[in-house]
Formats: structure tokens, C-alpha cells, sequence
């Protein structure tokens, strides 16, 4: 049960936590943007008289919010030699206003921490906006917030600090390190939190989802809203007291869970551990599930300190940094040219101009020409194996249907128009069709139950079309179809064989001036080799199928996109079973799903083995509907489990797209959500070596609003988002672990919002931790940002500018890069070239 604290005059560890961590003092400094501007405030406590040219005078500016914090005290304070708060000596006091926002004027001492205190009076009188009530609610005697603040040079400087449940976890990780609130401590914990979050939490202005300008704001506001949301729902014990005392209990815990070495979040006491990190991660994705909460924030925005709270052992590690002794400028500018060196030196070292080639330097490029030459001919089968299942059992039911009398027609056909050349309009719009024959014969279709004796299918894969005006006036249209074709016979065992070959179809429509067209058609076998196999099926009482199991040999592959062989032959071994249930497409829709497991193998000729493909798990769904005006049934599901190998290389990993939804107009559909993850390994001498593991998740937000015979704009449009997690590494070279997240309305041609961080890993251990956001504004300007926590280097700039300012501490210009020619130059007249070839 949590207790609220009733004594205000000490500090909040040393009386509410007593119980100190002792922590190794590693230097380790915070990225920041310090805004400059003047301000002027109330004044007591201070020291009084005129400032001496050793001392910093001080103007502060910032926002007191969880959420914003009405008529709340704020005072700043010296850190005493032993590390502790001074909270007896005050150096300048105000009181926030209606929106949270505070101006204080106090003189400090240049590179030694101080501490900025926001507290709830006495009375009762002290508000927050509840982002989840949405109304000012009063916060109880006691709660008190902080930030760290550090002048880095004398005389008159100005500067901004923000008060938030996170920039105090920020103080609290510093006092329970060894030694307390030195400098060094502090940096190392303002340093924590900004590579959890990927912004300086001090330094970003909080206001509301639907003010929040900048990705970093976005962020920072969902994250308080959060905050909110677990006071309001009882988590992390707070499960007592007034709202505001539960919400006063959820920040007393964030702050206990901050540590400078980790940015894993958890409270230890009793022997029992709190996971705050779940706890925190819980709460922004129900944030980013209701929309009320969320206003205008893209989820992807949240990617990287979502995949921060969800880290675990060495990959929450925070990287160290060295300190600033002496001259602040001179060590920034020495800071800079070692974090961009780093940068440089490892892009240089992974990756080269010219992608993946015999020729290629970066250390990627060439494990990923080997992959590359190892795969090059070998096209995974994933889309022979789902095509020519799908049109065997779809020529199955078919004469299921028709010989039971379910169905009239001979012909059946399915699945959208395949990869072409770009032409539009084909007389055979769909990817699969097939035809009861009678008999054995291929040529003529039957028209009774009586008379069927087979069925031909095809598996579409490549269509051309040409039309050319002959010299007589006539038009001829030349359409070329690339596909397998099936023929499937029926067994006395109840099995069906089939046999197959891979072949080019040729339809000549000539039409002249006058008079009617004619159409000749010529089918050309690509391989004279027949490939053979059965396929068993079992029905269920109302003769569909319910089970089934197929192997055998088919026929090479064609390339994804193209009309050549990517191999040989195949040959596959697969099983799978299928139901019929609800979709909800339709209040009557259903989809029938196919689940298979199995193998494929590709040949590169007659009897050499070139890669296996090993399909784990496979749900494949169909729904009965279909677009208007159209055939074609709408896919609800597909989510394959698998692993491709070859002699050199090695890939695993899952895919899954769902959430089918139609248009407004019912013309089209897409998968809102689709998900990618798996490694990518190369091989050698039995040795896996890991390229890149991936996770990425697309998911498409009011595309059933969304009219797709209009045009896009901003009345008519969806927006996609896109989440992606991975590592890249090769052999002797730092591993750079990153994430991402970016959202785009369709009627946009780049990104509104992205955010992204990157840790470059040596021997396991973080040391370059880089984040950076590209926000996109009302004036169509996109604003971006990027800082470095462990360096304090941070830059912001506008799009169109060919110049950008590069700071130390978010205060201190220290360089300029030119943009055009990607130099970077300092403000001591030495320069760096950031031009990394790519």
C-alpha cells in the first residue's frame, strides 16, 4: 500500500526513499536543447548583491506539467559537497501560472548542477490537468517534481527547464548514485533518460496531444497522459487515496525505478521487483488505442521508447561518455569530432556505395553479396507454393461442385490480376482459373455432371499486352500469359494426380477496318519435362474440403515480377486443414482459412538442391466476398511461418497481413496491418554469421473512409504507419542496433512525423546512442532534430536551409554544417568532413 509522505522540508530521497543504491560514478552526458530567452520572476533566499563575473546569472523559463500544473511553487536550489539538495537555500522562488508555465531569475555557479523544485502548496490550491479525466484536478500537499539544470558558462545566461515526472526520475537516478547529485552523476542520469525517451525530458516544452508540435512533444505528451492513466487505473501498487494521491504514488514510483547505468525501469523492495518498464509500456499502448487519448499522434511516433521500456539485460545498457573538464567549448568541439568520427568510421566500415557487388568495401555489402549471389537464382517459393496450392484446391472444389450438382458452371476463377508490364485492362483479369473437362480431354469443357471427368487449372504469374496499327488499318492485341498449367484427375483411391508444366500462351485479336475480329491462340511448353504428384483431399458432409495433403514435383518457378525461370523444378510434401467461420466483413461474410505446414525444395537443375523452404505454420483466408464489379474474393489472412536455406545463406522469420478492410466505395481492400520479422544469416564452413535481424510492423488508419476513385487529398486519404526494429552487423565491426517509426497521410509525398534512434554496440557495450525526429508543420516545412546523449551534441534544423547549427548542451553553438557539402566546421576554425560516399 502506498503511504503519502507528510514531511516537505527534506529532500524526496532522502526522506521518502532512504534506502540508498551505491552506484560506480560514470561520467556520462545529457543531449539537450536549451531554448534561449529572457523572463524575470520573484526572487527570495538567493545571495543577494551584485553577481560576481565567477558566477552565472541565471534567467529560467519552462513548464510545470502532469499535465500542466496551475498555482505550484517552483524554486531552484544548490547541490551541497556531499551531494545532497540543498533545499534549506533557496536562490529564486515564483509560482507557475494557469498553464503551467514559470519564469525565474537566480544566480548559480557555472558546471555544477542545480536543482529545480516544483511543489503543490499546502493548501490545497495547486491543480493538474488529468489528460484522461480530461479537467484540472488538485494534487496534494507533498507532490513535488524536479529537473536538473547545469549553467555552462558565467554572467548573463538564459535558459529553459521543464518539470515532469520524467526529467525527475532524471534527479532521482542521480541521488541514489554514489556521491549524489554531482556533476558527473547528474549527467550520467539525465543521460539515462534521454536515451530511454530519445529527447532530454527537461528540455521539451510539454503541452497537450493536440498542441504538440514536434515528434518529440508528441511523445512526451502521450507518455504524461500515460501517466495519468495508470494512476487511474491502480497500477504499480497506487491503488489508494485521492486521484491526485495515486497519481503522486505513480510518480514516486517512476522516479525509484530510474537508475544511470540502465534504462530498464524497476522498483525492488521486499524481495519483490516491480517491472515499471511493462507497467509504463501497458499504459502508452492504451493511450495509442483510444483515440479520444491519442488525438492526432501517430502510434509509430512512440516506436523507439517503446522498444526502450520492452529492452532487456545488455541492450538496456546506457553508454558512457567523457566528461567536459577545463574548457566546456574546447572539450565540446573535442566531444563532436570523436561522435562524428565514430559515426562515420562505422558507416564507412558497414556499408559502401554500389549496394551489394563483387566490389563492394562496407563489411554489410559484402556479407550481403554473398547472400545475394547465393540467392540470386533461387527465388523463394513462397509464391509458387501459395498460388499453385491455391489453384489446385480451388480446381478440387470445383469439380467437387460441379459433379455434385453445388454448381452449373464449368469455370471458376480467383485472386487478383498478377504482376504485369503495366497494362491495365486483360480479357483473363484473374491470377488462377480452372475448367471441368470432359472427360480427359483439355480441350472441351463439359456440360454435365455426367460427362466430367477432370479439371485444368492455371497459375498466372506474368501478363504482357501489345496492340499495334497493321499497315491495312487493322488493330492487333497480342496478350501473353506466363503460368502453370494443371491438369488434375480424379483416382479410384480418392487421391488425384496431377501434372503440370510451365507454359506461354499467345492471344492474337485482330480486328479490321470493317468486319469482325479473330482470335488465334498458341500455348508453348517452357520446360519439355513433366512434373507430376497427388494431391488427397478429405470433404466434409457438405462436400467441402476439410483436409488435405499434397507432394510431388511442379515445375520451376518464375521470377517474382518477370516471365523467366528463377530454377529448375520444385518439389513439396504439404498438408493442412481448412474451416469456414464469420469475418465480419459483411454482417453475413465468412472466410474460409487454410492452415498448412510443409517443405518445398528448388532445384537449379535436374538433381541439384539449391534451397529448402520450410513453412513452420501457414493460415491462409478467403473471404465469400467479393469487390464490387469484380470476382475477385477478398483475402482476410495471411500469416506464414518460415525458414529459407541455401548452401550460403540462411533466412527465418514470420509474416503476417490482416485486417483486411474494403474502401468507401467497396472497389478495393488492403491489409491494415502487416508484420515482417526474422534474421538473415550468411553461411560459411558451417558458421552462421548474423547480417540483420528485423522487426516491422504497416498498419493503414481510416482507409474505410478513404474513396479510392478519388483523388487523394486532405479530405480523401488513409495514412500509413510504419514501426521497424532491427540490428545490422557484420564480422569485426560495432553492431548498430536502431528503431523507427514514421507515419504518412497517402496525399502527403513524405513523411509527417518520424522518429529514430540508433546505439552503436562495441563488445556488447552502448557507445554512441544517437535519436532524432523529422516533424512536418502546418506551413508544409518539415522541422527535424537529432542529438547525441552520451556527447550532449545535439542539432535542430529546417528543411531548405543549407546550414545547420550544432550545439553542445542545447546552449552552446559550437560548429556549422553545410549541408551542401556536408562539412562540418567549428567555431575554432578546425573542420571535419562528413561526407560518408554513400
Amino acid at each position: 500500500m502506498h503511504t503519502t509522505n507528510t514531511t516537505h522540508t527534506t529532500d524526496r530521497i532522502t526522506k521518502r526513499h532512504p534506502a540508498r543504491r551505491t552506484w560506480l560514478p560514470l561520467t556520462l552526458l545529457a543531449a539537450a536543447t536549451l531554448a534561449a530567452c529572457g523572463g524575470g520572476g520573484g526572487d527570495e533566499g538567493g545571495t543577494g548583491g551584485t553577481p560576481t563575473t565567477t558566477k552565472a546569472l541565471i534567467s529560467l523559463h519552462g513548464v510545470a506539467s502532469k499535465g500542466r500544473m496551475a498555482g505550484a511553487r517552483v524554486t531552484a536550489h544548490p547541490v551541497r559537497s556531499d551531494g545532497s539538495v540543498d533545499l534549506s537555500t533557496v536562490l529564486g522562488s515564483t509560482e507557475s501560472d494557469a498553464s503551467g508555465a514559470y519564469q525565474l531569475r537566480f544566480e548559480g555557479t557555472p558546471d555544477q548542477p542545480h536543482v529545480i523544485r516544483v511543489a503543490a502548496k499546502d493548501d490545497g490550491s495547486t491543480t493538474h490537468l488529468d489528460e484522461v479525466a480530461g479537467t484540472a484536478r488538485p494534487l496534494p500537499a507533498g507532490f513535488v517534481m524536479r529537473a536538473l539544470y547545469t549553467p555552462r558558462q558565467s554572467g548573463e545566461v538564459a535558459a529553459t527547464a521543464s518539470l515532469t515526472p520524467f526529467s525527475e526520475m532524471a534527479v532521482s537516478a542521480a541521488e541514489r548514485a554514489g556521491g549524489g547529485v554531482t556533476a558527473a552523476n547528474a549527467a550520467q542520469a539525465t543521460a539515462a533518460v534521454t536515451q530511454l525517451l530519445g529527447f532530454d525530458p527537461a528540455q521539451t516544452t510539454p503541452r497537450t496531444v493536440a498542441t504538440a508540435t514536434s515528434a518529440d512533444e508528441q511523445t512526451l505528451a502521450i507518455l504524461l497522459t500515460a501517466v495519468s492513466g495508470l494512476a487511474h487505473d491502480g497500477a504499480l501498487g497506487c491503488t489508494t487515496g485521492s486521484d491526485g494521491e495515486r497519481t503522486q504514488c505513480v510518480v514516486d514510483t517512476l522516479a525509484r525505478a530510474a537508475s544511470p547505468s540502465t534504462i530498464r525501469l524497476g522498483v525492488t523492495a521486499g524481495g519483490t521487483t516491480t517491472d515499471v518498464s511493462a507497467a509504463l509500456k501497458a499504459g502508452v499502448a492504451k493511450v495509442l488505442a483510444d483515440a479520444a487519448l491519442r488525438g492526432p499522434v501517430s502510434s509509430a511516433t512512440l516506436t523507439p521508447v517503446v522498444t526502450n521500456l520492452g529492452c532487456s539485460e545488455a541492450a538496456c545498457t546506457v553508454a558512457p561518455a567523457a566528461g567536459t573538464p577545463g574548457d566546456a567549448v574546447a572539450s565540446a568541439i573535442a566531444s563532436a569530432k570523436t561522435l562524428f568520427g565514430q559515426i562515420k568510421s562505422d558507416w564507412l566500415a558497414l556499408f559502401s556505395r554500389g549496394g551489394a557487388s563483387s566490389l563492394a568495401a562496407g563489411a554489410v555489402n559484402v556479407e550481403a553479396y554473398r547472400i545475394r549471389t547465393a540467392m540470386q537464382d533461387i527465388e523463394v517459393p513462397v509464391e509458387t507454393m501459395g498460388k499453385d496450392l491455391g489453384a489446385l484446391l480451388m480446381g478440387l472444389d470445383l469439380y467437387s461442385d460441379y459433379k455434385a450438382g453445388r454448381t452449373l458452371v464449368a469455370t471458376r476463377s480467383r485472386g487478383p490480376v498478377p504482376s504485369n508490364d503495366g497494362q491495365a485492362v486483360y480479357t483473363t483479369p484473374s491470377s488462377t482459373g480452372c475448367t471441368v473437362n470432359q472427360g480427359t480431354n483439355s480441350a472441351v469443357t463439359a456440360t454435365s455432371a455426367a460427362e466430367a471427368g477432370s479439371v485444368s487449372c492455371s497459375a498466372r504469374y506474368y501478363l504482357a499486352r501489345t496492340t499495334t496499327r497493321l499497315a491495312d488499318g487493322s488493330t492487333q492485341t497480342v496478350d501473353l500469359q506466363w503460368r502453370h498449367g494443371f491438369s488434375l484427375t480424379p483416382q479410384a483411391d480418392g487421391r488425384y494426380t496431377y501434372v503440370s508444366r510451365p507454359r506461354k500462351r499467345t492471344t492474337t485479336t485482330t480486328c479490321p477496318v470493317t468486319g469482325a475480329c479473330t482470335t488465334t491462340t498458341t500455348d508453348d511448353m517452357l520446360q519439355t519435362e513433366l512434373s507430376e504428384g497427388t494431391l488427397a483431399p478429405t470433404f466434409d458432409a457438405a462436400g467441402r474440403i476439410s483436409a488435405f495433403t499434397v507432394e510431388g514435383r511442379l515445375p520451376g518457378a518464375f521470377r517474382a515480377d518477370g516471365n523467366t525461370l528463377a530454377n529448375h523444378h520444385l518439389t513439396w510434401s504439404m498438408s493442412g486443414t481448412t474451416a469456414v467461420a464469420p469475418d465480419g466483413l459483411t454482417a453475413t461474410s465468412t472466410s474460409r482459412t487454410t492452415r498448412i505446414t510443409g517443405s518445398m525444395l528448388a532445384y537449379s537443375d535436374a538433381t541439384t538442391q539449391a534451397g529448402t523452404l520450410t513453412l513452420r505454420s501457414g493460415q491462409i483466408g478467403e473471404s465469400d466476398v467479393t469487390l464490387a464489379g469484380s470476382n475477385q474474393a477478398a483475402p482476410t489472412l495471411f500469416d506464414l511461418d518460415l525458414a529459407w536455406t541455401t548452401p550460403s545463406a540462411e533466412f527465418q522469420g514470420a509474416f503476417k497481413a490482416d485486417g483486411m478492410s474494403f474502401d468507401k466505395s467497396g472497389t478495393d481492400y488492403i491489409p491494415t496491418r502487416v508484420q515482417l520479422s526474422g534474421a538473415l544469416r550468411s553461411l560459411s564452413g558451417g558458421v552462421a554469421t548474423d547480417v540483420m535481424a528485423l522487426s516491422a510492423k504497416v498498419t493503414a488508419t481510416g482507409y474505410a473512409a478513404f474513396d479510392t476513385r478519388l483523388a487523394h487529398s486532405a479530405a480523401n486519404h488513409y495514412t500509413g504507419q510504419l514501426a521497424v526494429v532491427g540490428t545490422v552487423s557484420a564480422p569485426g565491426r560495432p553492431v548498430l542496433e536502431f528503431s523507427l517509426g514514421a507515419s504518412q497521410p497517402t496525399y502527403l509525398s513524405e513523411t509527417d512525423t518520424m522518429t529514430f534512434q540508433y546505439r552503436s554496440l562495441v563488445s556488447g557495450t552502448p557507445r554512441t546512442v544517437l535519436s532524432g525526429s523529422a516533424t512536418r508543420g502546418a506551413d508544409g516545412v518539415t522541422s527535424f532534430s537529432l542529438n547525441e546523449a552520451a556527447s550532449k551534441v545535439s542539432m535542430q534544423w529546417r528543411s531548405g536551409l543549407s546550414a545547420a547549427t550544432v550545439q553542445f548542451d542545447g546552449s552552446t553553438a559550437i560548429g556549422t554544417l553545410d549541408s551542401n557539402n556536408r562539412m562540418l566546421t567549428f567555431s575554432d576554425g578546425t573542420f571535419l568532413s562528413l561526407d560518408l560516399g554513400l
